[in-house]
Protein backbone atom coordinates (compact mmCIF):
# COMPACT_ATOMS: atom_id res chain seq x y z
CA UNK A 1 0.00 0.00 0.00
CA UNK A 2 0.65 3.52 -0.44
CA UNK A 3 0.04 6.57 1.37
CA UNK A 4 -3.30 8.18 0.24
CA UNK A 5 -4.07 11.98 0.54
CA UNK A 6 -5.29 12.06 4.36
CA UNK A 7 -2.48 10.10 5.65
CA UNK A 8 -0.29 12.67 3.76
CA UNK A 9 -1.81 15.81 5.35
CA UNK A 10 -1.20 13.89 9.01
CA UNK A 11 2.45 13.27 8.30
CA UNK A 12 2.79 16.75 7.27
CA UNK A 13 1.18 18.09 10.15
CA UNK A 14 3.22 15.92 12.37
CA UNK A 15 6.56 17.31 10.41
CA UNK A 16 5.85 21.36 10.69
CA UNK A 17 4.34 20.99 14.44
CA UNK A 18 6.96 18.39 15.48
CA UNK A 19 4.89 16.59 18.11
CA UNK A 20 2.13 14.25 17.40
CA UNK A 21 -0.37 16.23 20.23
CA UNK A 22 0.07 19.55 18.66
CA UNK A 23 -0.76 18.24 14.91
CA UNK A 24 -3.78 16.71 16.27
CA UNK A 25 -5.00 19.85 17.84
CA UNK A 26 -3.89 21.79 14.42
CA UNK A 27 -6.07 18.98 12.78
CA UNK A 28 -8.82 18.56 15.26
CA UNK A 29 -8.01 14.76 15.29
CA UNK A 30 -7.46 12.40 18.68
CA UNK A 31 -4.05 12.15 19.08
CA UNK A 32 -4.65 8.43 19.21
CA UNK A 33 -6.14 8.77 15.20
CA UNK A 34 -2.56 10.45 14.54
CA UNK A 35 -0.55 7.98 16.26
CA UNK A 36 -2.72 4.82 14.81
CA UNK A 37 -2.53 6.62 11.28
CA UNK A 38 1.44 7.20 11.74
CA UNK A 39 1.88 3.41 12.94
CA UNK A 40 -0.51 2.35 9.60
CA UNK A 41 2.02 4.07 7.29
CA UNK A 42 5.25 2.93 8.48
CA UNK A 43 4.00 -0.60 8.40
CA UNK A 44 2.86 0.12 4.66
CA UNK A 45 5.57 1.91 3.79
CA UNK A 46 8.11 -0.78 5.90
CA UNK A 47 9.95 2.29 6.91
CA UNK A 48 10.83 4.70 9.59
CA UNK A 49 9.15 8.41 9.32
CA UNK A 50 10.01 10.10 12.42
CA UNK A 51 12.65 9.13 15.12
CA UNK A 52 11.66 10.62 18.79
CA UNK A 53 13.75 13.04 19.91
CA UNK A 54 13.98 15.66 22.86
CA UNK A 55 12.96 18.40 20.61
CA UNK A 56 10.10 16.03 19.79
CA UNK A 57 9.02 14.24 16.22
CA UNK A 58 12.24 14.49 13.77
CA UNK A 59 11.50 13.48 10.00
CA UNK A 60 14.06 10.26 9.16
CA UNK A 61 15.89 11.05 6.08
CA UNK A 62 13.50 8.23 4.64
CA UNK A 63 10.95 10.70 6.46
CA UNK A 64 12.62 13.40 4.57
CA UNK A 65 11.89 11.95 1.24
CA UNK A 66 8.51 10.68 1.83
CA UNK A 67 7.62 14.28 3.15
CA UNK A 68 9.11 16.09 0.49
CA UNK A 69 7.18 14.19 -2.24
CA UNK A 70 4.06 14.02 -0.17
CA UNK A 71 4.24 17.67 0.03
CA UNK A 72 4.58 18.29 -3.56
CA UNK A 73 1.76 15.19 -4.21
CA UNK A 74 -0.45 17.55 -1.76
CA UNK A 75 0.28 20.90 -3.96
CA UNK A 76 -0.87 18.94 -7.17
CA UNK A 77 -3.98 17.59 -5.74
CA UNK A 78 -4.75 21.12 -3.85
CA UNK A 79 -4.37 22.80 -7.84
CA UNK A 80 -6.57 20.19 -9.46
CA UNK A 81 -9.06 20.52 -6.57
CA UNK A 82 -9.35 24.25 -7.10
CA UNK A 83 -9.84 23.83 -11.25
CA UNK A 84 -12.26 21.38 -10.76
CA UNK A 85 -14.54 23.21 -8.11
CA UNK A 86 -16.74 24.23 -11.51
CA UNK A 87 -17.96 20.82 -12.04
CA UNK A 88 -21.49 20.50 -12.38
CA UNK A 89 -24.01 19.08 -10.44
CA UNK A 90 -24.45 14.93 -10.38
CA UNK A 91 -27.81 14.00 -10.91
CA UNK A 92 -29.62 17.11 -9.36
CA UNK A 93 -27.67 17.36 -6.27
CA UNK A 94 -25.79 20.01 -4.44
CA UNK A 95 -22.22 19.63 -5.34
CA UNK A 96 -20.21 17.40 -2.79
CA UNK A 97 -17.42 18.93 -0.97
CA UNK A 98 -13.66 18.21 -2.57
CA UNK A 99 -12.61 14.50 -2.49
CA UNK A 100 -9.49 13.03 -0.47
CA UNK A 101 -7.79 11.09 -2.76
CA UNK A 102 -6.87 7.34 -2.48
CA UNK A 103 -3.85 6.43 -4.42
CA UNK A 104 -6.07 3.06 -5.85
CA UNK A 105 -8.94 5.82 -7.45
CA UNK A 106 -6.01 7.30 -9.34
CA UNK A 107 -4.57 3.91 -10.73
CA UNK A 108 -8.39 2.95 -11.66
CA UNK A 109 -9.30 5.74 -13.28
CA UNK A 110 -6.12 6.16 -15.36
CA UNK A 111 -6.39 2.80 -16.21
CA UNK A 112 -9.81 3.21 -17.73
CA UNK A 113 -8.23 5.85 -19.89
CA UNK A 114 -5.32 4.13 -20.79
CA UNK A 115 -7.21 0.81 -22.30
CA UNK A 116 -10.29 3.25 -23.10
CA UNK A 117 -12.76 0.40 -21.24
CA UNK A 118 -13.87 -0.85 -18.41
CA UNK A 119 -13.15 -4.42 -19.04
CA UNK A 120 -9.89 -4.41 -20.38
CA UNK A 121 -8.80 -1.52 -17.13
CA UNK A 122 -10.53 -4.60 -14.66
CA UNK A 123 -8.07 -7.43 -16.82
CA UNK A 124 -4.98 -5.04 -15.85
CA UNK A 125 -6.10 -4.34 -12.32
CA UNK A 126 -6.83 -8.49 -11.83
CA UNK A 127 -10.47 -6.91 -10.53
CA UNK A 128 -13.82 -8.23 -11.71
CA UNK A 129 -15.39 -5.60 -14.01
CA UNK A 130 -18.66 -5.13 -12.09
CA UNK A 131 -16.79 -4.40 -9.15
CA UNK A 132 -14.36 -1.71 -11.13
CA UNK A 133 -17.30 -0.47 -12.59
CA UNK A 134 -19.26 0.08 -9.41
CA UNK A 135 -16.09 1.84 -7.93
CA UNK A 136 -15.67 4.63 -10.76
CA UNK A 137 -19.61 5.30 -10.51
CA UNK A 138 -19.13 5.67 -7.09
CA UNK A 139 -16.45 7.70 -6.90
CA UNK A 140 -18.02 10.09 -9.65
CA UNK A 141 -20.97 10.38 -7.57
CA UNK A 142 -18.75 12.08 -4.99
CA UNK A 143 -16.68 14.15 -7.13
CA UNK A 144 -19.95 15.49 -8.33
CA UNK A 145 -19.32 14.76 -12.38
CA UNK A 146 -19.54 12.18 -14.35
CA UNK A 147 -15.56 11.62 -15.54
CA UNK A 148 -16.29 9.08 -18.40
CA UNK A 149 -18.92 8.45 -20.93
CA UNK A 150 -20.23 5.02 -21.27
CA UNK A 151 -20.58 4.11 -24.91
CA UNK A 152 -20.82 0.81 -26.76
CA UNK A 153 -17.55 0.76 -28.15
CA UNK A 154 -16.16 1.79 -24.38
CA UNK A 155 -15.86 4.94 -22.64
CA UNK A 156 -15.32 8.45 -23.76
CA UNK A 157 -14.05 11.39 -21.79
CA UNK A 158 -15.88 14.10 -20.44
CA UNK A 159 -14.63 17.76 -20.38
CA UNK A 160 -14.42 17.14 -16.27
CA UNK A 161 -12.92 13.98 -16.48
CA UNK A 162 -10.11 15.17 -19.12
CA UNK A 163 -8.90 17.92 -16.74
CA UNK A 164 -9.29 15.84 -13.67
CA UNK A 165 -6.70 12.99 -15.31
CA UNK A 166 -4.48 15.39 -16.77
CA UNK A 167 -3.65 16.59 -13.27
CA UNK A 168 -4.01 13.24 -11.71
CA UNK A 169 -0.92 11.81 -14.14
CA UNK A 170 0.87 13.97 -12.88
CA UNK A 171 0.25 13.12 -9.45
CA UNK A 172 0.88 9.21 -10.33
CA UNK A 173 3.97 10.34 -11.96
CA UNK A 174 4.96 11.59 -8.17
CA UNK A 175 3.82 8.27 -6.82
CA UNK A 176 5.97 6.76 -9.17
CA UNK A 177 8.99 9.36 -7.44
CA UNK A 178 8.01 7.99 -3.85
CA UNK A 179 8.42 4.37 -5.07
CA UNK A 180 11.82 5.12 -5.95
CA UNK A 181 13.17 6.54 -3.44
CA UNK A 182 11.45 3.86 -1.01
CA UNK A 183 13.33 1.50 -2.69
CA UNK A 184 16.72 3.05 -2.63
CA UNK A 185 16.21 3.16 1.36
CA UNK A 186 15.16 -0.92 1.52
CA UNK A 187 17.92 -1.73 -0.51
CA UNK A 188 20.17 0.56 1.81
CA UNK A 189 21.64 2.83 -1.27
CA UNK A 190 20.34 5.89 0.65
CA UNK A 191 19.95 6.30 4.39
CA UNK A 192 22.00 7.26 7.64
CA UNK A 193 24.58 4.78 9.37
CA UNK A 194 25.25 5.31 13.52
CA UNK A 195 28.03 4.28 15.40
CA UNK A 196 28.30 3.52 18.63
CA UNK A 197 31.97 4.28 19.74
CA UNK A 198 33.29 3.51 23.46
CA UNK A 199 34.90 6.73 25.39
Amino acid sequence: GIMNEQQMRYIHAIAEEGSILKASLLLNKKPSTLTRVLKKCEEDLGISLFKRTRRGMVLTPEGESVERISAEILLQLSALGRQTEDRGKYGGKEQQPLHEWKEQEIRYLLAVREHGTISGAARELSLAQPSLSQSIKELEKELGSPVFLREKSGVRETEFGCRLLNGLESVQSRYGELWIELEEFRKMKKGTVTLGIPM
